[in-house]
């Protein structure tokens, strides 16, 4: 082998040798990923069954006020507005009599004077022996007669001028029943007022469901732009014939006034329909679906285990378990979107309200 070519072989080898010494070094194995979870125990549990209905709130008719005419009148102004605060005295409308009424009360007036200057002409008869105690008798039977027709004249129509309709108490104008310019038939509405201390909620039930409502059960109700807010109620009766605009029966509900609820609006009600006591149950949030499949997972030794579940009912807060897992088991409740099957968890205990 000739020199050169010695040279180069050697050449080679240290080459070989640098390359291999700069190499880098492999690179440890990655730590096994571990997640934090909380969890919450498979237990027994009474499990409600609930209802949805929407309904209006309104003033309870049993603190609704009538105000209305006990005479024909024409509406000539309205002064107050659904929903305002009044005190007693206020004033809510103008109105006056139609040509009807005071036709009515001139006629009252003209009757009570003829009767009265009769029943003086039959006494000064009678005083001179020219009239009996038939006549005298009848005669004052008339007047008595024109003097109650007169006072009811009076007491509806005053003294036949425009006046005033005022609030008989404090309370909140809950509905005005006439407008500007309307001719009110005697005993007819004109204003309702509201004590302000006890609302209605009228809620729309399905005629299928009528059977499981029922009076006293508990409801939550939310206002419709704020679902936040939870108000508790009670059903107190149940209409039980269908309203033929809504095709829907109705449950209500009185309760107090309160500041989240306002008159008028819209509410969304949850209705306790039924309540089982002892129902296999988990909490709603540690299920979960792929596709319609419901399933959990349970701790064990550390680590996560991927459980298929048949679910029964959900009220909303705990679903009803009805296979798949066993009283007292570990259900993740949060963190469980995270998992896989197998996977190392590390137990964090529940947050406590503050």
């Amino acid at each position: 082998m000739s020199i050169g070519l010695r040279l180069r072989l050697a050449v080679c080898a240290s080459l070989v040798v640098l390359a291999a010494c700069s190499a880098p070094a492999p690179e440890p194995p990655a730590a096994e990923p571990i997640a934090e979870v909380r969890v919450a125990e498979v237990r027994a549990m009474a499990l409600s069954d609930h209802l949805q209905a929407y309904g209006d709130v309104g003033y309870s008719p049993k603190v609704l006020r009538v105000i209305d005419t006990t005479a024909e009148v024409i509406v000539e102004q309205v002064y107050a507005s659904v929903g305002q605060p009044v005190s007693e005295g206020t004033p809510l409308l103008r109105i006056r009599p139609t040509s009807n009424s005071l036709l009515e009360f001139k006629k009252a007036a003209t009757d009570r004077a003829f009767a009265r200057q009769e029943a003086a002409r039959i006494t000064r008869l009678f005083s001179q022996r020219l009239a009996t105690n038939a006549d005298r008798a009848a005669a004052e039977q008339v007047l008595r007669s024109a003097e109650d027709t007169w006072a009811s004249a009076v007491s509806r129509l005053g003294d036949g001028k425009a006046r005033e309709v005022r609030a008989e108490t404090n309370g909140v104008v809950a509905s005005i029943d006439v407008e500007r310019g309307d001719i009110a038939p005697a005993d007819t509405p004109l204003v309702h007022l509201a004590d302000t201390g006890l609302l209605q909620v009228r809620l729309g039930v399905e005629p299928s469901d009528l059977p499981r409502v029922r009076a006293g059960q508990s409801v939550s109700l939310s206002p419709v732009y704020d679902r936040d807010i939870k108000l508790p109620g009670t059903v107190t009766s149940v209409v039980t014939q269908v309203d033929p605009d809504t095709r829907l029966a109705e449950a209500l509900v009185d309760m107090d006034a309160l500041g989240d609820l306002l008159p008028g609006s819209t509410v969304h009600a949850t209705i306790q329909v039924d309540v089982r006591p002892g129902v296999l149950g988990v909490p709603r949030a540690a299920v979960l679906y792929s596709g319609d499949k419901p399933y959990v997972f349970v701790v064990a030794n550390g680590r996560a285990q991927r459980v298929w579940i048949e679910a029964g009912q959900d009220d909303g807060d705990n679903v009803e378990v009805l296979g798949g897992l066993a009283d007292g088991q570990s259900v993740v409740v949060e963190g469980n979107y995270v998992l896989e099957d197998a996977m190392a968890v590390r137990v964090l205990p529940l947050a406590t309200a503050p």
